[in-house]
């Protein structure tokens, strides 16, 4: 399914917390058959998720820069607790020519698991935080900080899926697109 327990398209200016989002989304272990969200954010500014628990979504949070806000600045999510998903947080540059400054993403509890291991077709990635941007696009994320987060563990063997897999996953897909990001702080534990 492609349910969403919270949809904001833009956002600007809003705070999303203290809220518990589960099982919009379970995965049985076989097949593409779903990508439900538990925050899903298409394009925002000054946006703060913090101390909500969020648990067996496809995407815990996925923070879609772009939607017709542009440049954005000032977004954080910090304080959640985020288990049982393919990807705990996703911050991406999805639109064309989208450019943020200064978000931080720290202070979270993140737990990864092998469920959504997919085999050779990978269709659902297996990371903590992934923050990418959109292939052929001059996409740009400046001045992120991802700090003090608690991530641990374990994401799909080596080999075994099409995409490769991180704890903490970054990728700027072709220049002149660019992360520009300082990671510190965070402990890793597999």
């Amino acid at each position: 399914n492609d349910d969403r327990g919270i949809e904001a398209s833009p956002a600007r200016n809003i705070e999303i917390k203290n809220l518990t989002i589960r099982n919009i989304y379970r995965y049985s272990g076989a097949g593409s058959d779903g990508v439900g969200r538990g925050i899903n954010i298409n394009g925002g500014s000054n946006v703060r998720i913090h101390h909500n628990t969020i648990h067996d979504s496809q995407r815990g949070i996925l923070f879609q820069l772009g939607g017709g806000v542009a440049p954005s600045s000032g977004n954080a999510i910090y304080n959640n607790v985020i288990y049982n998903n393919s990807w705990n947080i996703g911050y991406a540059a999805g639109d064309l020519n989208v450019s943020d400054d200064g978000a931080e993403i720290h202070d979270n509890d993140l737990g990864v698991q092998p469920l959504w291991c997919t085999g050779a077709s990978d269709f659902y990635h297996n990371e903590a935080l992934h923050v990418f941007t959109q292939t052929g696009s001059n996409n740009t994320i400046t001045h992120l900080n991802v700090f003090n987060n608690f991530v641990h563990g374990q994401v799909c063997p080596l080999g075994a899926a099409m995409n490769y897999t991180a704890l903490l996953k970054f990728s700027a897909d072709i220049v002149p697109a660019k992360i520009e990001a300082n990671i510190f702080n965070n402990l890793l534990v597999v």
